[in-house]
């Protein structure tokens, strides 16, 4: 059920008697509130929330046992449910762009199905510790927020595909950063602090976006050549 860019400012509880729903994009409307009804869409997979002027999610929405997308991006959020954790299946999260510092509570880590989650825009200085929990993570987004520093552990998520760390505050990656994502596809280190890359990124697959950093190891006219090159270039230099 497709209901976007409606106007809507709530949703009646009767929703709640549409168990047969897979599908409920509710984007791009005013609504503030979330009935605890919303928990009896027994069959539902997709939840699509974003870009609301919701302030919190009822605990009900742990009763979602299929629900597989979330996308509560682009509202007022400062918390998630505890209930989050009674989502066995869900793998794609999006909370981009809610309150500064929306917490991420710990029993997100239990969601072992987690494969893409989008943190983007909400003012975090260091990235949550529970990321780091999420072993089968392939998609990272936290662009837009106010890292300094990306810590060793990011090391841990070895299934990574892309990581989006871009219009952070990023000044130093770790020594080894790269090494240890065999499947690395893209890496998006564009409009952050930093004067140098890692040797080690090198030798990783991943397209390289590190335009608008204020490099001065590494030679504007190879960055400007783009990936290939300041691959080729840390390649020689680490020899």
């Amino acid at each position: 059920m497709i209901l976007s860019e409606n106007k809507l400012v709530q949703v009646p509880s009767e929703i709640g008697k549409l168990h047969a729903l897979k599908v409920l994009n509710l984007s791009y409307n005013n609504i503030t509130e979330l009935p605890d009804a919303i928990g009896e869409l027994e069959n539902l997979v997709e939840l699509n929330l974003h870009s609301n002027s919701l302030t919190h999610l009822p605990e009900s929405i742990g009763k979602l046992t299929k629900l597989e997308l979330l996308w509560v991006s682009q509202n007022q959020l400062g918390s998630l449910p505890n209930s989050i954790a009674s989502l066995p299946v869900l793998n794609q999260l999006s909370v981009a762009f809610n309150n500064a510092g929306l917490k991420l509570p710990n029993e997100l880590a239990s969601v072992k199905f987690m494969t893409w989650i989008d943190i983007s825009g909400n003012k975090y200085e260091s990235l949550p510790e529970l990321i780091f929990t999420l072993i089968n993570l392939q998609v990272l987004e936290a662009s837009s927020n106010e890292f300094k520093a990306i810590p060793n552990e990011v090391n841990h998520l070895k299934l990574l595909r892309e990581i989006k760390f871009s219009h952070n505050k990023i000044v130093q990656l770790p020594p080894d950063f790269g090494s240890t994502f065999p499947q690395l596809q893209e890496l998006d280190l564009a409009d952050n602090n930093l004067t140098d890359l890692p040797n080690t990124l090198g030798n990783c697959n991943a397209f390289l976006q590190v335009h608008n950093n204020p490099f001065s190891e590494i030679p504007d006219d190879i960055i400007e050549k783009g990936s290939q090159t300041i691959k080729q270039f840390l390649r020689k230099r680490s020899k």
